[in-house]
């Protein structure tokens, strides 16, 4: 049994390495991957900033309702927001595309 077990993952992983050879070889896969963080990019912050400026308004009105800010929370709010309107730019220059 351990006989055939090895076999059928030696052939296994032979016909994926040949395979993956084939698919590295076009170049339709680096449309994909480039449409793709195009795609990413865009939805980030296009979702991201309004969830952040949602944030924003709750910490703002948590602190006038409590008569205290909590600038821990608030600092973090900001540093998210950062993150996902810088994450996708630096990706884009990371990758260089």
């Amino acid at each position: 049994m351990r006989k055939l077990l090895r076999l059928l993952s030696a052939t296994t992983l032979a016909g994926f390495a040949s395979l993956n050879v084939a698919h590295a070889q076009s170049v339709a896969w680096v449309q994909e991957t480039t449409t793709l963080l195009s795609v990413m990019e865009s939805g980030l912050v296009q979702i991201g900033a309004p969830v952040v400026g949602i944030g924003i308004i709750i910490v703002g009105a948590f602190a006038a309702f409590s008569g205290r800010l909590e600038w821990n929370k608030a600092a973090w709010v900001l540093f998210g927001g950062l993150l996902i309107v810088s994450g996708p730019t630096a990706l884009r220059l990371l990758l260089g595309l």
